[in-house]
């Protein structure tokens, strides 16, 4: 629910237990409902996404990154908690890369090939001796080639993903310099265009904009 400040609205628009904070770029007033919804945020009125938490414009790797700010909760990780975070971070990374990559290359190249081997073997032993040299042979080399093929789609598919995550950050980040003064703008002049139909219409207080004028909308919520 988004709110213009300096206007009084109803009590009863807010439910007990409701937080309320402006909107990091347009600055209206948006209410988060206490019902365990995630801190990722979105603002209807100028489309703004950013953290509940820290109440700072964000991209997809905020909650990934040592900010401290969890996708649920109520409060931000504490500097310890931070701390040991970027220690695990820097420290278990290369330790657990490095582990990975030494258990899995050794048996890509020689675990598999020999397995192949082996059931190649068994297959072709009452076979001839010539067809069964060129049955292992052939099975070995495409085993190594099939590794080979596995590896690179992996790094490519990788590299492509990081790449789509960066150029999207930038393509938001364009949007959100392009639409910030127009959209805030145009705000403003929807508000004061319906307060001032509100109040030709009979509005007890002229300073309240009637529920029926008011834009409603949940915050983004991602389940």
């Amino acid at each position: 629910m988004h709110f213009l400040k300096g206007i009084t609205y109803p009590k009863s628009w807010c439910s007990k237990g409701d937080d309320i904070k402006p909107c990091p770029r347009c600055q209206v007033l948006i209410v988060k409902m206490d019902d365990g919804s995630c801190n990722h945020m979105m603002c209807t009125v100028c489309g703004a996404e950013f953290c509940w938490l820290c109440m700072k414009e964000i991209n997809d790797l905020h909650f990934l990154s040592p900010s401290g700010c969890t996708f649920w909760g109520k409060k931000p990780w504490s500097r310890k908690k931070k701390i040991l975070w970027q220690l695990g971070t820097l420290v278990g990374a290369p330790v657990g890369i490095a582990l990975v990559a030494g258990i899995t290359v050794p048996a890509m190249i020689i675990g598999i090939p020999v397995w192949v081997g082996r059931k190649l073997y068994t297959r072709y032993k009452s076979a001839n001796k010539h067809k069964r040299n060129a049955a292992i042979v052939g099975g070995v080399v495409a085993s190594q080639l099939k590794d080979v093929t596995s590896v690179g789609l992996t790094k490519w598919l990788f590299i492509e993903y990081i790449q789509g995550v960066y150029h999207r950050h930038l393509a938001l980040k364009a949007r959100r310099l392009e639409l910030r003064i127009p959209k805030s703008f145009d705000v403003m002049v929807s508000y004061l265009s319906a307060s001032k139909r509100c109040c030709k219409q009979g509005c007890a207080r002229r300073h309240v904009i009637c529920e029926s004028h008011v834009m409603i909308s949940g915050p983004r919520d991602c389940l």
